[in-house]
């Protein structure tokens, strides 16, 4: 949705924005995890023609924030920037950002009611069988939020596509701050 963050923001022009981002490191192992997908399926991707192309790939998310942060000084007043990283590991703390910011209570529980619906809507099961947009899937969705997405970077990636990332999302890390600098 970020990419469309001008349109949105023009259509609930009186509504607040909740944008969550994610360690460039992990969302670009993401990137490549679909295009190996994509590629395992046959299914000609941006991604799964990327490949491991880290300087591509970190073009391919900076495409997604560039209109935000581009038009941020528009936002900001009614716009809360959160890490996913804070919603898995401080959860309370993120619900109570997210509260205050948004002036709401947002303090119930995900059940697995919630759950069952997910995985039995049409969309999910639609999603499952069609093989482009099953590669975005994963099971976790269904699992309590939990860590396992959170420095897969470290294994996944080499220390030179680590040291490429940070070097092109250096800017990114400075507001950020997932890596020393």
């Amino acid at each position: 949705m970020t990419f469309h963050i001008s349109i949105l923001a023009k259509w609930f022009a009186k509504s607040d924005i909740v944008v969550s981002i994610r360690d460039p490191r992990d969302t670009i192992c993401s990137f490549i995890d679909i295009g190996e997908k994509h590629k395992k399926n046959n299914i000609s991707s941006k991604l799964s023609n990327i490949g491991r192309d880290i300087n591509s790939l970190c073009n391919h998310y900076f495409l997604y924030y560039n209109k935000f942060f581009k038009n941020f000084r528009y936002f900001q007043k009614r716009c809360l920037i959160i890490k996913y990283e804070d919603i898995v590991n401080k959860k309370k703390e993120a619900i109570n950002y997210l509260s205050k910011g948004l002036s709401i209570n947002l303090d119930f529980p995900f059940d697995d009611i919630e759950k069952s619906k997910i995985k039995n809507s049409l969309s999910y099961q639609k999603n499952l069988r069609e093989s482009f947009s099953s590669a975005f899937w994963n099971d976790e969705y269904l699992k309590e939020i939990n860590t396992n997405k959170i420095g897969v970077y470290d294994k996944k990636l080499s220390k030179e596509e680590i040291r490429l990332i940070e070097k092109k999302f250096i800017d990114f890390n400075k507001v950020f701050k997932y890596w020393k600098i």
